[in-house]
């Protein structure tokens, strides 16, 4: 507006010279005066060409409009076109009114982090508003003075504040919130709900000529009335209460309800249409018990609070009309005329005596105290029954099924747990037995049934420590001829552990007379067959021929103490089963089939018989180193020092007592010379083995070698 200004008063600069000056002559623009008095110029076609010099500036009319032009070329419109911009409209100087008669108008405001409109009242006024809507003239028939719309419902419709406190606050579903009073001097009508923090009461209720002034609320369809709503508020009524609807009375946790007049009819909870109303019993804590009648089902109580109950306190509590036992139901008793079923958890302080046959279904856990444990006394009456005082008939459809199962922890500080112990007491004369653990198998299964099963991490399966006289395992298989072929111990091993053992033997002894035995395992074999041709082993091992290691039928290890591995006191050793020996051999015998190789010292105390050839196995290299070489077996070819054409041997070290050896040249290229009496050798006289076929043959006598035999085989 300024700048449209400042335009026309150029425009009148510009056009007074036409009459003053003579340069401006032939302009077009003309200066009108009075009466018409405004300024006349021509409209161009298009803006002028090129741009005013510095420091100057152009207007010129195009388009409807006027332009103002810049020494940079800057053209600016001095006219608005449409509507005037919100910030170029002005401040007011005088009181003033607009009327829209028949228009309207619309606001749009497209901003999103700003207050769209707001209006400040900053003057000290007394009392009048600072915005009044009136429906002033005219006589509407419908419509709403004041309509306020949301698309969506996320914002809320309005919220009223009093130095930044908000005080009313209506939600866009319609909700309302008040911090404060609300007082209402005529109806208040609330089709939803009315949520109060506050208190909400009629001052009072005077009596008039046609009787009480009524207080009515009315709570049709849906409603909750709700009556009371401090701690010391209360409803009283000398007449007759009649209540429709859903009625709650009082809501506060120290509310109540009294009545001190008899109820002399039914009191009924009912929703009419599924399970009963709860009937609710609060304490101080706002824990609580409630009562309900199950649809179509029971009444149940439920305690808000884990560990509480229906308690009776005095009395007996008695289910059916039957009449107790030997129960005195003399106080703080249970009867139950039919059937009583657990499904938790039992506890029985006292004593539990069973008239007749327990049934337990499902699962069905006892916990006991620190000292306290369950004991079945079968002992103080013979029991003359032969299923015994506790008697499980167990039957599975489920992989692992246990009919016992019992797990067996130990705490710290303790040493020793039993899973079961067995303590068993012999009070008759003394031929009977008695079995501490009895396996049997019912004739005609098909299953592999097992006496007793150890699975799993045990450290060991089975334990027995025994008293002097008494046995670890006893197996009978003789009373009835066996039939199986795995077996009466039957032991299937697998070890990924190095030096682990299907059977672990440790035999100490505490024999202290002279001659005596102890056995760490003993095989008593008797042949009842009848028939020479049977043969009964006291010890079989056999293979599947699939290992790819080596396999010890039989090994003895350990480091020292033993003088026998194998010790046979009666008896021949047999190695082999296809031949049969030349000598009928007898006790103390050694007979092996095969071949038999000792890499240490053989001694014969008898005859030597050999029907076959000796083989002293092949010979092997000792190189002479100082006129010294060393026999580690019978045959030797000796070679000389540093591959030299002669060397003489004076010394042989090695050998026990009895020995034998033979030797002969390694290289017919390199002799050999063995010295007589130079060393430890005596041979007569020197001899030289010149050629592979050469032998020299001696014997040690502890000392030297003696020659027995040397060839010249050139």
């Amino acid at each position: 507006m300024k700048r449209f200004i400042f335009a026309l008063v150029a425009l009148a600069f510009m056009a007074t010279p036409a009459w003053a000056g003579l340069e401006d002559r032939f302009s077009d623009i003309q200066l009108k005066p009075a009466p018409d008095n405004y300024v006349l110029g021509p409209e161009l076609s298009s803006n002028p060409s090129g741009d005013p010099a510095s420091g100057w500036w152009r207007l010129f009319g195009r388009a409807n409009n006027l332009y103002f032009e810049a020494d940079d070329g800057t053209v600016s419109a001095l006219i608005p076109s449409g509507s005037t911009a919100w910030d170029d409209i002005g401040d007011p100087d005088a009181n003033g009114s607009i009327d829209f008669t028949d228009y309207y108008a619309d606001m749009d405001f497209g901003d999103t982090d700003h207050d769209m409109l707001t209006l400040w009242f900053t003057g000290a006024f007394g009392d009048v508003s600072g915005m009044v809507l009136e429906q002033k003239t005219g006589n509407p028939t419908d419509g709403t003075l004041f309509e306020l719309k949301l698309a969506d419902s996320d914002p809320d419709f309005v919220s009223f504040k009093t130095g930044g406190v908000e005080k009313v606050n209506i939600t866009a579903a319609g909700g309302m919130a008040l911090s404060d009073d609300l007082s209402v001097g005529g109806n208040l009508s609330v089709t939803g709900t009315t949520t109060l923090t506050g208190t909400m009461y009629q001052p009072s209720v005077v009596s008039a000529s046609s009787g009480n002034v009524n207080l009515t609320i009315d709570a049709a369809g849906t409603g909750t009335i709700t009556l009371g709503g401090t701690s010391t508020g209360k409803v009283t009524t000398d007449n007759v209460v009649e209540m429709f609807g859903n009625v709650d009375i009082g809501n506060a946790n120290t509310d109540t309800l009294s009545i001190t007049s008899i109820i002399d009819s039914n009191v009924t909870l009912d929703d009419g249409t599924t399970d009963s109303p709860s009937l609710i019993l609060k304490d101080a804590t706002d824990e609580t018990g409630t009562f309900v009648k199950t649809d179509g089902s029971h009444t149940t109580f439920t305690p808000n609070a884990a560990g509480q109950a229906l308690q009776v306190l005095t009395g007996n509590l008695r289910v059916g009309n039957g009449s107790p036992g030997t129960a005195s139901m003399d106080g703080e008793d249970f009867y139950c005329e039919g059937e009583s079923e657990f499904d938790g958890a039992m506890q029985v302080d006292g004593a539990a005596t069973f008239a007749s046959t327990v049934a337990l279904a499902g699962t069905t856990t006892a916990t006991f105290g620190a000292a306290e444990y369950l004991k079945l006394d079968s002992n103080t009456t013979a029991s003359t029954t032969t299923g015994g005082a506790l008697d499980i008939d167990f039957q599975t459809a489920t992989n692992t099924g246990k009919a016992v199962s019992l797990t067996v922890q130990l705490e710290d500080g303790a040493t020793l747990a039993y899973g079961i112990e067995v303590d068993v007491d012999d009070d008759t004369s003394g031929a009977e037995v008695i079995h501490a653990f009895s396996a049997e198998n019912a004739a005609g299964t098909n299953a592999t049934t097992k006496g007793f099963y150890a699975a799993n991490t045990l450290d060991v399966g089975f334990e027995s420590v025994l008293g002097a006289a008494f046995k670890a395992l006893y197996v009978d298989a003789t009373t009835t001829a066996h039939t199986g072929t795995a077996g009466a111990i039957d032991i299937d091993y697998r070890t990924a552990t190095d030096t682990s053992h299907a059977i672990n033997l440790d035999v100490e002894s505490d024999l202290a007379g002279a001659g005596e035995i102890a056995h760490g395992l003993k095989i008593q074999m008797d042949d009842d067959a009848g028939n020479a041709d049977n043969e009964i082993h006291g010890i079989h091992i056999d293979t599947d021929a699939n290992g790819t290691g080596l396999q010890h039928a039989i090994y003895v290890g350990g480091t020292a103490g033993i003088d026998a591995a194998l010790y046979a006191a009666n008896g021949y050793v047999r190695v082999g089963t296809g031949a049969t020996p030349d000598v009928t051999p007898g006790d103390d015998d050694v007979f092996v089939e095969g071949t038999l190789e000792v890499d240490g010292a053989s001694r014969f105390d008898g005859d030597t018989v050999i029907n076959a050839t000796a083989n002293l196995g092949s010979d092997s290299e000792l190189t002479i180193s100082g006129g010294v070489i060393t026999a580690t077996k019978s045959f030797h070819n000796v070679d000389t020092e540093g591959d030299g054409a002669s060397d003489d041997l004076d010394t042989i070290n090695g050998g026990t007592e009895g020995d034998i050896l033979t030797i002969v040249a390694n290289n017919a290229g390199r002799s050999v010379v063995v010295k007589n009496g130079t060393g430890n050798i005596v041979c007569g006289g020197d001899h030289t083995l010149d050629n592979t076929g050469d032998t020299f043959i001696a014997i040690y006598d502890g000392t030297n070698w003696l020659e027995l035999s040397f060839a010249d085989n050139n």
